[in-house]
């Protein structure tokens, strides 16, 4: 089995125990802070999840999961949501950057959580992938703490 393939169908998901359905009702730029690519900062949400040695099962915040998931692994996905600082709205009214870039980036930056060596891999290919698929040329990096 193809376990980055398997967490990508999770990843975008929007029943519930998916990425895409926590999304919608985290808010941004709260403990997940915000992520500078160049000039631009995006507002970014942390997706919870837990999971069986790299093999994502559920998205969603500790205090809502399934009882019969709360003694799997954590860790955490930090994915920028496409909006903008607003400091960069006068660069765009310029012309200096380009809106066609800004426009629903939905991208992966970072992974942390209770992890193994392999799992980690495997989270950081899954992450790799999401955000190929979604034309963003972001790799996705380890971080050791919590946002």
């Amino acid at each position: 089995m193809d376990i980055a393939q398997e967490n990508l169908k999770l990843l975008a998901s929007q029943r519930p125990g998916g990425m895409l359905a926590l999304l919608e009702n985290e808010s941004a730029g709260g403990n997940a802070g915000r992520h500078r690519l160049g000039t631009v900062s995006y507002a970014c949400t942390g997706a919870n999840f837990v999971h069986d040695h790299g093999l994502i099962l559920y998205f969603d915040n500790p205090q809502f999961l399934p009882h019969d998931l709360r003694e799997y692994p954590s860790a955490c996905y930090k994915v920028i949501n496409g909006e903008v600082d607003p400091k960069h709205l006068a660069a765009l009214r310029r012309g200096d950057l380009d809106p066609n870039d800004l426009e629903g980036l939905c991208a992966i930056v970072s992974l942390h959580g209770t992890v193994d060596e392999e799992s980690k891999e495997l989270l950081l290919e899954t992450a790799r992938r999401y955000n190929h698929l979604h034309g963003a040329d972001i790799t996705p990096v380890w971080e050791r703490h919590a946002y």
